[in-house]
């Protein structure tokens, strides 16, 4: 331990010893959380950050740290790769294992790979601080409540965008555990049970469905879908499922249940994120329609939802008053027009196989308002068929607009595929995009190059100017990355100053060197949004695919390249051998 001293090296500013830290975890916010934790709590001193493994072992033999609090999953060497060999060059090194996996698995291999204690992330900050000072040697202030204050607040801020799109979302939604009780829910929700969110909260989801089968009267196992078992690893979607649901006024709501399952970095299933759709008013047209056209006409005169009956060909002969709402048209502008005319032509082929195959369903499809603009409609249909010579008919549809559900979910794929600082692709996109550009290599006579991009000496942006202007120079880097490089190519950022460029169809080394010098050129230009004019250099490192090499090979090998640029002098490009 050391007393702190000034960013020059000025004596020490203070008689009392600091416990120095080194933290590693790839996601540089809840880097920023905890030494936020640390150093509002007294003790100790952030030294140096790192986002993967390797990172922290070099780190760890520069800065020879008192303590290191490592996370599990980090790209390039795990947390559990990178203890062992912190441990060899200090073996006086604490180390603290942080993570969210389940403790009973995780503890024993990070004792065993020579951490000293495990935490769970998700305990009280006040209780971190506790065990990490009991671990170091040293008392820290009673700061529990400022602290935990501060991080709600950080959390708050930097999940915002999920946050409004998930709490003002139109459609009920909820993120349960597998038995179905509630961690999260939104206020739509509250609204199709008739309930309080505290109310929501109180009991699993599934013991609100009416007429079940069980022998005490509620749902069986069956009849919990989608809870009541955890998904296969890797599994993620589960079909849709539709059930009965008591309102706490004591009515009875249909509703759709849409249930993903949300994995940790290893696969293994956490917890199932679920939109569920007060779908009562299309029920109730149903069962209208197959009791008799007479109140069939009544309730669909009424209904919200858009209701149609249609010949074989998809001719309108009835549509209701709804239309207007939904679509602009009147039913009279509709009577006798194909419906197949205002649907996207895209969804034509699709549309009309799916006739064919007969019976009850229900389709997702585009369709044309009058004004022009695409809506999307939810389509229940029913198909007709004469008994004797399967011919269809009559077509019975009730059509509901989803538009801005399917706009939410598109939202949620961009937040989820993208990096919310820069807009480019995230880890999980470029992947995908490397894997793909890998599997096309042998259609083509191209190459395809992976160009790892890392700035240099960013830290002293953020420590100088603060972590407002080093954001704005990671977007201005991101927006110069795409314009050194071709429309198809990829631009992802992988975290802190880390950005990947993906090219396909090159013609040799030659073509991937020239897209690293005009990278190394366009991002050693001042930055004008600062306030100074700030220049940030970066090092390449290049990797060509051979004809074998898989995407995080591949990737692998471009870090080992970016990083023989560093130690050659930084602001230049290696090449892979």
């Amino acid at each position: 331990m050391t007393a702190p001293v000034g960013l020059n090296g000025d004596a020490p500013v203070a008689a009392r010893p600091l416990v120095r830290v080194l933290l590693a975890d790839d996601t540089a916010d809840l880097r920023s959380l905890v030494r936020a934790v640390l150093e509002s709590a007294g003790g100790f001193q952030v030294v140096a950050e790192a986002a993967d493994g390797r990172e922290a072992v070099m780190l760890a033999e520069r800065f020879s740290p008192d303590l290191a609090v490592v996370d599990v999953a980090m790209p390039v060497m795990s947390g559990l790769q990178a203890i062992p060999e912190m441990r060899r060059l200090l073996p006086e090194l604490r180390i603290a294992v942080l993570t969210v996996f389940d403790l009973t698995d995780l503890e024993g291999q990070a004792l065993a790979a020579g951490a000293d204690i495990c935490l769970d992330k998700t305990r009280p900050p006040s209780e971190l601080i506790s065990a990490l000072g009991a671990l170091a040697g040293v008392s820290v202030a009673d700061s529990s409540s400022q602290t935990e204050a501060w991080v709600t607040h950080a959390l708050r801020e930097s999940q915002a965008g999920f946050n409004g799109a998930f709490d003002e979302a139109a459609i009920g939604m909820a993120i349960t555990d597998f038995e179905g009780r509630p961690l999260r829910v939104n206020t739509a929700l509250g609204r199709i049970l008739a309930a309080t969110a505290d109310d929501v909260m109180s009991r699993p989801l599934w013991q609100r469905v009416v007429g079940g089968t069980a022998a005490d009267g509620t749902a069986s196992l069956a009849e919990r879908a989608p809870w009541g078992k955890v998904p296969q690893p890797g599994v993620t979607f589960i079909p849709q499922v539709e059930q009965r649901w008591q309102r706490a006024d004591g009515r009875i709501a249909w509703v759709t249940i849409d249930a993903s399952a949300v994995h940790d970095n290893f696969g293994r299933p956490l917890y199932l994120f679920c939109q569920i759709q007060d779908v009562t008013t299309r029920r109730r047209a149903e069962e209208a329609l197959r009791a008799s056209e007479a109140r069939f006409r009544m309730l669909a005169d009424n209904a919200s939802d858009l209701i149609a009956m249609h010949d074989a060909d998809t001719t309108f002969r009835y549509v209701s008053p709804s239309c207007r709402d939904i679509l602009g048209f009147t039913p009279t502008e509709l009577i006798g027009r194909r419906a197949t005319e205002l649907f996207h032509p895209d969804e034509v082929d699709t549309v009309l196989a799916d006739l064919q195959r007969g019976g009850d369903g229900t389709i997702t499809i585009r369709v044309r308002s009058k004004d022009g603009h695409w809506v999307w409609l939810e389509v229940g249909r029913r198909v007709l068929t004469d008994p004797v010579t399967g011919e269809i008919i009559e077509l019975q549809t009730a059509s509901r607009d989803v538009t801005e559900r399917k706009l939410l979910e598109h939202r949620l794929t961009e937040l989820a595929m993208h990096d919310g600082l820069t807009g480019l692709a995230n880890r999980m996109l470029l992947l995908d995009r490397l894997e793909h550009a890998l599997a096309r290599r042998g259609a083509s006579e191209g190459q395809v190059a992976v160009l790892f991009v890392d700035l240099d000496r960013f830290k002293l942006v953020n420590d100088s100017l603060g972590h407002r202007a080093g954001d704005l120079v990671l977007q201005t880097t991101a927006d110069r990355l795409l314009t050194c490089i071709r429309p198809a190519d990829t631009a992802a950022r992988l975290g802190g100053d880390e950005f990947v460029i993906v090219c396909e169809d090159l013609t040799g080394e030659d073509e991937a060197i020239a897209v690293a010098e005009r990278i190394e050129r366009a991002l050693a230009e001042p930055h004008p949004r600062l306030d100074r004019r700030t220049v940030v250099t970066a090092s390449v490192g290049i990797a060509i695919a051979d004809s074998s090499v898989q995407a995080e090979a591949l990737l692998h090998r471009a870090d080992s390249a970016m990083y023989e640029a560093k130690q050659a002098g930084r602001a230049q490009h290696r090449m892979w051998r």
